[in-house]
């Protein structure tokens, strides 16, 4: 049988999957532009290296149409948004199955105005949003987030006279919503079907401003639920995505979809929905029962660096429950029957403090 080929081994998510189909029996293949990378490390699949493809974008390209072939895998899992829309550009040109949406469809869906547009055609609950600041109503309190991308980057929070100060172009504006995090993970066949879903919410999160989570639970909410599969079905998506909401006791509201895996993909797994062998299995063409159900109250979580760094910002940390050096929770990094991966976290990390990125998240 031939293997998958996963990307971006650097990613807890991409971890995940390496070993979701390791376990599974598949035999995988993980790269990443650098040995440094926790997934390279794991047991399940043969670590390579492949051309950046930021700074060798050429290099990477021929990469992506020999390696299928070199490898012998027919399915390619590409994990980051940047990575899967650079394969799914030369899609006719890889001589492999990518089981992701089209890539204008990938791009849009990454997009929040465009996607909180399309919320609004099929009444998912949305926040006020404005790409003028001048356009603004009332007085706040509003965030100013980048118009793409995910997490907490580029967030900040203002009333109406600090608008101007933190607008810049390529942002939103959006009326600021609290609540707990909450996301519906689905995969999404042909015509709509729904393959597999999940839900999980957020218990705990870095920076502990909003970032992402560190500790989290699988849940249930039938509403929430049908919300992400109606507006996944409203642009006619296929493939994997997360739609991320707040929820409060009066209801719920859509945040974004994030378009791809999505970084808490191991609590999925150790529930029981294996999205990566459920994909891989479509993208066969492969038949199976929709995955629908899952067991309530099974936790996974980051101790390092995610938690120990929401544990150091948090004032009220003596009543973080569970606490910090409570170890029932699944981790995401660190398992016993895979414990290599642990030394690739602490050799990334220790490189990733050269990197002024990192060194931010870190400061939160």
């Amino acid at each position: 049988m031939p293997g998958i080929l996963v990307t971006d081994g650097y990613w807890r998510k991409t971890l995940a999957a390496v070993r979701a189909l390791g376990r599974t029996g598949h035999r995988v293949v993980v790269g990443e532009k650098t040995h440094f990378s926790p997934a390279l490390f794991s047991k399940h699949g043969r670590a390579v290296v492949y051309p950046s493809p930021v700074t060798r974008p050429d290099d990477f390209s021929r990469w992506l149409r020999e390696a299928p072939v070199l490898l012998d895998c027919d399915v390619i899992l590409p994990m980051e948004e940047d990575t899967l829309l650079f394969a799914l550009d030369r899609r006719a040109d890889i001589p492999a199955k990518l089981p992701f949406a089209a890539a204008a469809l990938v791009r849009n869906a990454g997009d929040k105005a465009w996607t909180l547009a399309r919320a609004a055609e099929c009444a998912v609950p949305a926040p006020r949003t404005w790409s003028d600041p001048a356009a603004v109503e009332g007085n706040g309190p509003f965030v100013v987030k980048p118009a793409r991308g995910s997490g907490s980057r580029g967030l900040a929070y203002c009333d109406r006279p600090g608008l101007a100060a933190l607008w810049r172009p390529g942002c939103l504006v959006q009326d600021r919503v609290d609540g707990e995090g909450w996301g519906v993970s689905v995969l999404m066949g042909d015509g709509g079907s729904v393959l597999a879903k999940f839900t999980h919410r957020r218990l705990r999160e870095y920076p502990t401003t909003g970032g992402p989570s560190t500790l989290r639970e699988s849940a249930r909410d039938p509403a929430l639920e049908e919300a992400a599969v109606r507006l996944l079905s409203h642009i006619g998506w296929t493939g994997v995505a997360m739609v991320e909401f707040k929820k409060r006791p009066d209801g719920f509201t859509l945040m974004e979809i994030n378009p791809r895996f999505w970084g808490s993909l191991a609590l999925a797994v150790e529930a029981g929905v294996n999205f990566p062998d459920l994909l891989v299995k479509w993208a066969r063409g492969e038949t199976f029962a929709p995955v629908v159900t899952w067991p309530l109250g099974v936790r996974a979580r980051v101790f390092f660096p995610g938690d120990v760094m929401h544990f150091l910002k948090n004032p009220d940390r003596g009543k973080m429950d569970p606490p910090l050096l409570d170890f029932s929770p699944h981790d995401d990094y660190m398992r016993r029957d895979d414990p290599r991966p642990t030394a690739g976290l602490a050799l990334s990390v220790l490189t990733g403090l050269f990197h002024r990125e990192w060194r931010k998240f870190l400061k939160g």
